[in-house]
């Protein structure tokens, strides 16, 4: 316990639905980022869902962030991916397609062996040239005062 609530949630392997959402919602919970705007069978299946920061509840009180995507491909912004395909095809189909803003990215511990340390800190230094690193919860705040 870390001594207070948490107030984000991503759910294991991206596996969502509006139920468990409805549930996060009731329990006080800010935001999920447990939405990928990707197709991949029995894993990924939200290609129709925005691209940006939504309201995925009826009552409007939590808050998507869905993970970034590049646009067109929708291969998520995430290190397995680019450990995948490789950073230098991976900034590459960033740099011809872009991507969302903001970029909501996501890792695991276990990605960073072998090339996923130096493909981070690609990222990290990619990402920094585009903009501000705040928190999930930075970007919740924000959003919800735009509202207001």
């Amino acid at each position: 316990m870390l001594g207070r609530p948490p107030l984000g949630f991503r759910a294991p392997r991206f596996m969502v639905n509006q139920k468990v959402l409805q549930v996060l919602e009731d329990e006080g919970f800010l935001y999920d980022s447990s939405i990928v705007p990707f197709w991949r069978p029995r894993r990924y299946r939200h290609l129709w869902v925005p691209r940006l920061p939504f309201f995925p509840t009826p009552k409007k009180k939590l808050i998507e962030l869905p993970v970034s995507v590049v646009n067109m491909l929708r291969l998520p912004l995430g290190l397995p991916w680019m450990n995948r395909v490789g950073g230098s095809l991976f900034f590459k189909l960033l740099k011809l397609f872009g991507t969302t803003n903001p970029i909501v990215i996501y890792l695991h511990l276990h990605d960073l062996p072998g090339k996923g340390l130096k493909n981070l800190l690609s990222l990290l230094t990619y990402l920094r040239r585009r903009g501000v690193f705040i928190k999930a919860i930075s970007l919740v705040s924000s959003l919800v005062e735009g509202r207001r």
